[in-house]
C-alpha cells in the first residue's frame, strides 16, 4: 500500500506543472465570470434606478398638463352658503336651472343656424346676379 502512495506522488510531481497551469486557468476563468456577473448586476440596478426616474419625471408632466384645461371645474358655492335650508329643497332649483340653461344653449345654436341659412341664401342671390350679368 505505501507503494501506491509513492506512485501516486511521484505521478503528482511529474504533471505538477500542468496541473498548476490548469489550475491558474481556472481562477481566472472564474475571475472573468465573477466580472461578468457583477457588472450585469450594477447594469440591472443603474437601469432600474434609470427607469424609476425616467416614469417618475413622465408623471409629473401628465400631472402639468392638466393645469392647461379650458373648461374650470367650479364649485357650487349656494351649498356652502345656505347650510341651514333642507338639502331636498335645493335640488328642484338646480335642475330648474340646468334645464333653463340646457334650453338657452338650443336657443343660441338655433339662432347661430338661422344666420348661417341668411348668409347662404345671400351668398345665393349674388351668385345668381353674377351669372345673370354675365350672361
Amino acid at each position: 500500500m505505501s507503494q501506491k502512495k509513492v506512485d501516486e506522488y511521484k505521478e503528482q510531481k511529474k504533471n505538477r506543472r500542468e496541473l498548476v497551469e490548469k489550475e491558474k486557468k481556472k481562477q481566472a476563468r472564474n475571475r472573468i465570470i465573477a466580472w461578468i456577473v457583477l457588472c450585469a448586476a450594477v447594469c440591472a440596478l443603474v437601469a432600474g434606478i434609470v427607469v424609476t426616474i425616467v416614469n417618475a419625471v413622465n408623471n409629473n408632466k401628465e400631472a402639468e398638463e392638466n393645469y392647461y384645461l379650458t373648461e374650470y371645474a367650479l364649485m357650487d358655492y349656494s351649498e356652502i352658503v345656505s347650510t341651514t335650508e333642507d338639502p331636498a329643497a335645493t335640488e328642484p332649483a338646480a335642475e330648474e336651472e340646468q334645464e333653463d340653461e340646457a334650453s338657452e344653449d338650443a336657443e343660441e345654436a338655433d339662432a347661430s343656424e338661422d344666420a348661417e341659412t341668411a348668409e347662404d341664401t345671400e351668398a345665393a342671390a349674388e351668385n345668381e346676379e353674377d351669372t345673370e350679368a354675365a350672361d
